[in-house]
This record gives structure tokens, sequence and C-alpha cells, in this order.
């Protein structure tokens, strides 16, 4: 996983910000106000490619002007650890004065460490978070803890804090966002977020978690520019007395969308023809094909090479290309730096050897020409070159290998899909992120099917899922914790029996109510126990009174 935090990128555009001055004013307003000790949030919402993370750079450039600080984070999807976001943020407000920083995280307390393990390494002495039953508890002081810290940090400068790519992050970063919101409404913070329109992959759960968001803050839209816009665009680009034609042009095919309008005139631009009339340009009919025709110029390596960089994320490092693809690091380099030249791909300046493509729809147009096939074999490649490159650090990362390995499980090691998928789901409930630990623990659930793994290892990623979904809340824990005891059952294993039906106590407790199935299943899972003195036993039997509180039988309560 590459590091995305710090400051803003370099746009894929270059030059004025076109058609967005009320939005801009907006933005800077909101900013002025947060400087003042009144906490601001704004969601820059559009399509892909209308300009969100543009207009995200031209707020941060001007609260820079002004003194502030600013941590800038990206979504990366399923392959990212637990808070990943927020593990941007904190680590950048720290990294540029470790020491100074210190005292604001220990005075936040020791908690930060479940969500940014690195901090042991920034802030010596800092002691590990105490264990804590109560779970909810727990990720109430966790999220107690980062508003305390960035609390303290806007002390000494306003602070802006970017997520980019909303739609892509996990819910409890979500949750964590909303929480954060609501406790720093009294401090010198601007948060601005910036999410695509429609999100239709999202759980109905996490879409949920971004329609309150966009009613906490103020939501800018942003649609396509005008043909005057595009005029401009064109004039800037040296389009001359032909400018006004091309833009109406321009308009028709792209809809005013940025990224599509500036991709088609740079293609222009170097092919020699922007000064053509506009009725004898076969203009491309949607973004990719657009972005297709630019890539058609880089050389069989550098596009092999970019495929990999596809594969790898939104950001990636030259060393894992090398690798994974079995190339040259100097035919790696080379490459990339034809893509840079090209305008695909640009280079970060922290850390070294970190790239990034400019725009996900190029990602996005990379992965989707991929032969399934090639496809499968490059996830493989790549999960196999991030093992051998986290080495020891692999914990921090399973999510990503993970990831890769599910990808290529169809015609690659379905066994280690499930072993990656298996841990990262522990290690994601172990740092209290319920929702994202569920989707991993269904992840590996899926992938077993493709294993001939025994009955066991079912009922135990089963019961895993239920005590994710029962922490998140979810309803559904209790029929997961259902097929959790019949996978125990068809295991003959008495005791993740027993853990299933403990786990399903709270969903059959109503006041009243006595939940047969539950009691059922207690019952069921005592005499399969045995008699004796087991600690499974005792909370067995505890369960099981508490499950018969509401029975009209008084013999059988008090058995």
């Amino acid at each position: 996983m590459t590091d995305d935090s710090g400051p803003a990128r370099a746009s894929f555009i270059t030059g004025p910000l076109l058609g967005r001055a009320r939005e801009l004013a907006d933005l800077h307003a909101g900013f002025d106000d947060a400087a003042r000790g009144r906490a601001r949030m704004h969601l820059i919402v559009g399509e892909p490619g209308v300009g969100k993370t543009r207009l995200a750079e031209e707020l941060v450039a001007y609260a820079a002007a002004q003194g502030a600080v600013v941590a800038w984070s990206s979504g990366w999807g399923p392959a990212a650890p637990a808070y990943w976001p927020w593990t941007q943020v904190v680590r950048a407000l720290v990294r540029d004065d470790p020491a100074a920083r210190g005292e604001d995280i220990r005075a936040a307390g020791p908690k930060l460490l479940r969500l940014v393990p690195a901090l042991g390494e920034l802030v010596p002495d800092l002691s590990p978070p105490a264990e804590d039953d109560d779970d909810e508890h727990a990720r109430f002081g966790l999220f107690d803890s980062l508003a305390g810290f960035l609390r303290a940090r806007s002390r000494s400068a306003p602070l802006v804090l970017v997520f980019d790519d909303l739609q892509a992050v996990d819910e409890g970063t979500l949750l964590a966002l909303d929480f954060v919101s609501r406790d720093l409404q009294d401090a010198a913070v601007l948060i601005v977020c910036a999410l695509h329109e429609r999100t239709p992959d999202l759980t109905p759960e996490a879409q949920a978690r971004l329609s309150h968001l966009a009613r906490a803050g103020q939501r800018i839209l942003l649609r396509g520019l005008d043909a005057g816009d595009l005029t401009s665009l064109v004039e800037n680009a040296g389009g001359g007395s032909a400018a006004p034609a091309l833009a109406r042009a321009l308009h028709a095919a792209t809809e005013g969308n940025p990224f599509f309008a500036h991709e088609i005139v740079r293609l222009l631009v170097a092919e020699g023809r922007l000064a053509d009339a506009p009725d004898d340009l076969p203009l491309p009919d949607s973004v990719r094909g657009t972005i297709r025709l630019r890539l058609a110029s880089l050389s069989a390596t550098a596009l092999r090479t970019l495929e990999f960089a596809a594969i790898l994320g939104h950001s990636f490092r030259h060393a894992v290309i090398v690798r994974a693809a079995g190339l040259d690091a100097g035919e790696v380099l080379a490459s990339l730096d034809e893509a840079t030249a090209l305008g695909v791909i640009t280079e970060d300046a922290s850390p070294r050897g970190q790239h990034r493509f400019v725009h996900g729809l190029i990602r996005d147009a990379l992965i989707a020409d991929l032969p399934a096939g090639r496809r499968i074999a490059s996830h493989h490649a790549v999960a196999v070159a991030l093992e051998d490159a986290y080495g020891p650090a692999i914990e921090s990362h399973l999510a990503e290998v993970a990831h890769h390995y599910v990808a290529a499980a169809p015609g690659g090691d379905p066994h280690k899909a499930l072993e990656y998928s298996a841990r990262a789901a522990e290690r994601t409930l172990a740092s209290l992120a319920y929702e994202q630990a569920a989707e991993l623990f269904e992840q590996a659930l899926e992938v077993l099917e493709l294993t001939r793994t025994d009955l066991r290892r079912r009922a135990t990623l089963r019961l895993g899922l239920g005590e994710a979904q029962a922490r998140a809340g979810r309803p559904q824990a209790r029929e997961t914790f259902l097929e959790a005891a019949a996978a125990a059952r068809a295991a003959d294993a008495p005791d993740l029996l027993g853990a299933a039906a403990i786990g399903m106590g709270p969903f059959g407790l109503a006041a009243g109510f006595v939940d047969d199935a539950h009691v059922a299943l207690l019952e069921e899972a005592l005499d399969r126990l045995g008699t004796g003195d087991d600690p499974l036993r005792v909370r067995l039997l505890g369960s099981l009174a508490a499950a018969l509180y509401w029975s009209t039988a008084r013999s059988r309560r008090e058995e």
C-alpha cells in the first residue's frame, strides 16, 4: 500500500480553473469560517472527470497561503486496511515534526495506535492501548482520541483535511468522519470530501452513512462546463480562431466533462489538428476511447508496465512492478519516464520511487482493456511481489495482499486467497473496524468454495462473520450464527457449536419473549459438550439462564 498522505497532487489539467468561481468562493468562505474556530465540512460531488479533485486543490492552495496545515487522503477501496484515510491524515499531521506533535499524540491517548500503528515509531515512549472488553466503548474511545488529537493540532494553525474518493473508503472511516465532524464544531478545522455522484456499488449501510454526511455538511454539486468555458480551454491550448466552433463540438461530444474535453484537446494538439475545422475531426465518443488513443503511442514495454501499475492501484512503486512483471529495473524506469512524458502518470515528490496515475479514469481504462486471463495472472504476480516486498511487515498489508490473491483465485492459488482473507478479517476485527471485517469474512467464505478446506474452517469463518456483524449492529448476525451452528454440527465441533449459541444470545433477548430456536441451540450445545468443569459449559449455562428469563415454566428456569 503506497502512501497518499500529504499535500494535494498536481492536477491533470494545468492553467486557470474554469467555470467554478461560485463553488470556489463557497469553499473559501468555508475555510475563512473554519479559521475563526467554526468548523465546516464540504462535500464536492460529481461524475468522474468533472473536476472534484482540481477544485479541492484550488481550495488547498488558498488555505495554505493563509497558513493552514493540510492533510490529503485518498480512498483505496477493498485493498486498503481499516481506517486507511485516517491513517494517512494522522501520519501527515505528525510527520512534519514528530517531536513537537508527540505531545498532541500523548494528550489524545495511546488508542490512536490502533489507527496508526506506525505512530509507535514516530513518537517514542507511546504506550500500547489497553484491551477493552466493551467493544462499543473501545471504538468510541478511538474516535474520541482521534478528535482530541485533531483539536490539539488545530490550536497552532487551522487544519484542512481532504478525503478524496470518499466513495472508496471503508464504513469505519465514514463513522469516524461523522464523529469528528460533530465533535469539532468549535475547532479550526475544515473537512473537504470529494466523491462520485452515483455510488451503486456501496452497501446500503455505507450509502446511508454518505447521505447523512451530505446532510451534515454543505454539498457542492459539479456539472459539466459550458461552451464558453470550453472555448477558453481551447484558446489556452492554442486553438485561435477555431476555438468557438471546436468548443461547441466538444460540448456536444463530452457534455462539458473537463477531463474528457481536455483529453481530446491534448490528443488534437499531439496530432497537430487543433486548428482544423470541427466537421473534419473524428472526435472520440467516449472517455475510454480517448484514453485508448493516447495510450496507443506508448511502446509495448511501457504499456505492459502501466498494466501492472493499474493492477497495483492509483499509486504504485516501481520496485514492485519490477518484481511482478519480471522486467529489468532499467526497462521499468524508462517506461515510467515515457508514460510521464505522455502525461498519464506523475512522480510523487515523496516517498521516492512512487508514481501515480493523473486520473483514475486512465487506470480504469487500462484494467478494462486487460483480457481476463492476463488480468488474473497479473493479480497473482502482484500478490507474490507484494509478499516479497513487505516481508516481516506484511501484517499491516493483509487486506491488500488478500485483494490480489482473491482476484487471481480462479486461475491462481485459492488457498493463499483464503489464508490472507481470513488473516485480514481477524486483524481488521481487532482494529475495531467491524463493518470492513464482515466484508473480509464474507470474502473468505466465497473463496472457501474454491478449496477443499475442512468443515471446521467453514464454521470458524461463519463465527467470525457473525461476531463482526453483531459488533457492527447488523441484525443478520442472528442468521449467520445459525449458519455457523449448522457448519459446526456438520464438522462435529461442539466447541464451535457452543460459540455459535453464545454469539446468538443478544439477538434472542427481548422483554417478555423467549427465543425457542436460541434455547434449543443452547441445550444442544450443552448436550454435545458433555458434563465436566469446562469454561465454555459455564458460559452456555449462563446464556441459557438469560434466554429463559421470560419463560413461564419456573422449573425450566431453575433447572
